[in-house]
């Protein structure tokens, strides 16, 4: 009965939140995130409590309402974040940034990928540090999905979740969406919403092999003790199927995070080298201009 009542009060079905794998961690914790959660696997994997992940899905809701969708940005350096919050902004008419940050989005006014901001919403802390950065300068709230390794400085409101996966970031940003437009009367129940969550989902699949620690961590979790399911779930082959695959999709998608994060410190030093040349340039026309001023004032003293 207690059970029953619990899944009466989530948002959606409890099987829908595990076959997305939105509650798979990793298998580091900060003192941050050890709120939110639920147990370690015998693998070694921290595991989301659903229950807080949807408790702070609706507290997020209630406070994206609160802001003109115009001046909310969502941002996303992880590639399986970009198509989620493209659709996500496309739905609630704010702006998504998806991919590399610019520097200077959301503090220098002048610049062309200049945004104004209200409300920040970022998908990972770590990926969107760049944003979550500008956004304290700048004095911006900030919303982010968090995962069991990240720390929760200069952040408003976590909303705790599998912030790598390809179908737990789609679950995330479709019932986002949909509970954002429940709160603003645009529907008037969870049935009116028919955006399909498959529309959320990044369409590009990371295809990688796994070894090491993670390749153990796998084969541990294809045995029905280790999954975070009750005894009634763990009989159940095709629920095991998904946790499995959602696994497989977060840890490829790790693999990719240090080749990503080098890509944009590159493309960060080539701006910084960029900029540089243009300074010593600058400096030395304002040289040059000096010594035509020096040379004209000297030669009309001769005069």
């Amino acid at each position: 009965m207690i059970e029953e009542k619990i899944e009466e009060n989530l948002l959606i079905p409890r099987d829908q939140y595990l076959a997305a794998g939105i509650h798979i961690g990793t298998q580091i914790k900060t003192l941050d995130m050890e709120p939110f959660i639920y147990r370690i696997t015998k693998a070694g994997l921290y595991v989301i409590d659903i229950r807080k992940t949807d408790i702070r899905m609706r507290i997020a809701s209630k406070f994206i309402a609160k802001y003109d969708p115009s001046k909310i940005v969502i941002v996303s350096a992880r590639r399986y974040g970009h198509n989620p919050i493209q659709q996500f902004a496309r739905l609630i008419g704010a702006n998504a940034i998806a991919g590399r940050f610019i520097p200077g989005s959301l503090t220098n006014t002048t610049a062309r990928s200049f945004v104004e901001c209200d409300l920040l919403i970022i998908t990972d802390p770590r990926a969107d540090k760049q944003a979550l950065k500008e956004a304290k300068i700048a004095k911006i709230p900030v919303i982010a999905f968090c995962d069991t390794d990240n720390n929760l400085a200069n952040i408003d409101l976590c909303v705790p979740a599998n912030n790598r996966g390809r179908k737990s970031l789609a679950l995330i940003y479709w019932l986002i969406t949909r509970t954002f437009l429940l709160e603003k009367g645009e529907i008037a129940k969870p049935e009116d919403f028919t955006t399909d969550i498959n529309t959320f989902q990044s369409k590009v699949k990371v295809l990688s092999e796994t070894g090491g620690d993670q390749q153990k961590i796998m084969e541990q979790l294809k045995e029905t003790e280790e999954l975070p399911l009750d005894e009634k779930e763990k009989a159940e082959s095709s629920k095991e199927r998904a946790m499995e695959r959602a696994l497989e999709e977060k840890v490829a998608e790790e693999e990719f995070e240090e080749e990503i994060e080098e890509e944009i410190e590159e493309e960060e030093i080539e701006e910084e080298e960029i900029e540089e040349e243009e300074i010593e340039e600058e400096i030395k026309e304002e040289k040059e201009i000096k010594e035509k001023k020096r040379k004209k004032a000297s030669s009309e003293k001769k005069k």
